[in-house]
């Protein structure tokens, strides 16, 4: 308990039972029953009389600034022998105490999460995407120690740290994993499991970013004063325990007409010494079209598992479904031109190769 506090930076003291008021006592003693801890419960009777014990003694807790307002959030009755504790009242104390503890610090960092715009305490959107409370602060003075640390983030959305990962060499997206939470975050950190998942979303870097994707028209970013315009973590990214190496990306054939298909394959290989997965990712650009097309747009994806060394040929059919979209009649069409395949483990990170979609020839018609 003496090193859960010292965590904590609280003062601690040990008082005369007298010089606190023996009505706050006697309440704060008897709503300990509130946590389901077994000890006596006393009535100020009761509790006056112990101010007439030398033995009796208060241990009081004050919490610094950092958690808001210094004040006393717990107080324990123990009992004081000459040279030594009362050892089950020592336990039961640190008990109560850190309930006492932990209670009050996550009424004062945790987010509200209801999100009933019916209830009267409702609390609406927020006003930043870092994390709520002190827990950024919490993080990066457990970075500063010099320790491994893992940041294990269980969130609803993405959340934007780029502090903490500047500091911190190891982060874990949870999102909300469901009742098998501590399971599968102890297969992954003893490296029982090695981890393959890619972000579902673009995580911003600032909220100033918002809205954040990565499937934006040509002209839609522009750029900040003494910033960037790159997320904190792209589309599609994920790491994990080994790595993994594209080359030889080639295509079947450079030049098909508006109904016609083609393959694009690309080479993968573990330069790891795990075994590992790795979600290998399209993306396609209309370089020349009627109306404005995103600079990629995801068109297909293949997860595979491959050994240490191991290397497999991954391959993609492009067919008019992933090249075609609603044009000006919004009808679905294939416009003539050049198309850029890109295949990665991100939308970031990527190999590129051409397609040209010929136009239709035009037969001339008899007489």
């Amino acid at each position: 308990i003496d090193d859960f506090l010292r965590s904590l930076d609280m003062q601690i003291e040990f008082v005369p039972f007298s010089a606190m008021a023996r009505k706050r006592i006697t309440q704060l003693i008897n709503k300990t029953n509130q946590f389901n801890v077994t000890t006596r419960r006393y009535t100020e009777k009761q509790v006056t009389s112990f101010e007439e014990s030398p033995d009796h003694y208060t241990l009081q807790v004050s919490v610094q600034d950092r958690f808001g307002d210094n004040g006393i959030i717990g107080v324990v009755i123990c009992n004081l022998r000459p040279g030594e504790w009362e050892i089950d009242t020592w336990l039961m104390s640190c008990r109560v105490l850190k309930r006492k503890v932990e209670e009050a610090i996550c009424n004062r960092i945790v987010e509200d999460a209801r999100r009933d715009p019916n209830l009267d305490e409702h609390l609406g959107d927020r006003s930043s995407l870092g994390l709520p409370g002190m827990q950024e602060a919490l993080a990066l003075q457990i970075a500063a120690t010099g320790k491994p640390v893992v940041l294990l983030l269980i969130n609803g959305r993405p959340a934007s740290i780029p502090n903490l990962v500047a500091k911190i060499p190891a982060i874990l997206e949870g999102w909300y994993l469901g009742q098998e939470t501590g399971t599968a975050v102890a297969d992954v950190l003893f490296g029982d499991v090695n981890p393959g998942g890619k972000m579902p979303v673009t995580v911003a870097r600032d909220v100033g970013q918002l809205p954040v994707f990565y499937n934006y028209k040509p002209t839609a970013r522009r750029g900040y004063v003494l910033d960037t315009i790159a997320p904190l973590f792209p589309f599609g990214f994920g790491l994990s325990y080994t790595t993994f190496v594209y080359s030889n990306l080639r295509l079947t054939t450079t030049h098909i007409q508006p109904t016609g298909t083609a393959s694009v394959t690309v080479d993968v290989r573990n330069t790891g010494a795990r075994k590992g997965d790795e979600v290998v990712q399209l993306y396609i650009r209309d370089e020349v079209s009627a109306a404005a097309r995103p600079v990629k747009e995801l068109r297909g994806f293949q997860r595979i598992t491959l050994d240490p060394g191991e290397t497999r040929t991954v391959r993609f059919d492009i067919s008019p479904d992933q090249l075609s979209y609603h044009g000006l009649d919004m009808k679905r069409v294939v416009e003539p031109g050049e198309f850029q395949l890109m295949i990665g483990g991100s939308s970031v990170d990527v190999q590129s190769i051409a397609l040209t979609v010929d136009p239709v020839p035009v037969v001339p018609r008899r007489r």
